[in-house]
């Protein structure tokens, strides 16, 4: 390891080195991906909930994370449709959309997947 001089050789330093920065870069992408949120929700309330704070601050990202499949363009459209306020779960198959003034702007379809909800964007999306 030391050279008759004393030194370390340098070679052996930036292997050490560079063996340091790829387990630290490999811990650091396993505790980002453990990190991040499960997507979907719990049940439909917890959904009708996303949802409603996914349309206030209009995150079309937020709003992907709770597609059954995510699609950004799907998001985007959903957001399009109309300016909703309020979201409320109607049974275990649809939630509502409400205006700020409690107008209804429509329902979409729900659907659970390995137990976590799901708006479902393959089918009528408003009615």
């Amino acid at each position: 390891m030391r050279r008759a001089g004393g030194r370390i050789s340098v070679r052996r330093l930036v292997t050490r080195f560079g063996l340091a920065l790829a387990l630290a870069w490999i811990a650091t992408v396993v505790v980002l991906v453990h990190a991040q949120p499960a997507p979907g929700a719990t049940d439909p309330a917890a959904l009708a909930a996303a949802v409603a704070v996914a349309f206030r601050a209009h995150d079309a990202h937020r709003l992907e994370h709770l597609l059954a499949t995510p699609s950004p363009d799907a998001a985007a459209a959903l957001l399009a449709a109309c300016g909703v306020a309020v979201v409320r779960a109607q049974g275990s198959d649809r939630l509502e959309l409400l205006t700020a003034d409690g107008r209804s702007c429509g329902t979409v379809p729900i659907a659970q997947h390995h137990n976590r909800w799901y708006i479902d964007p393959w089918t009528a999306p408003l009615r």
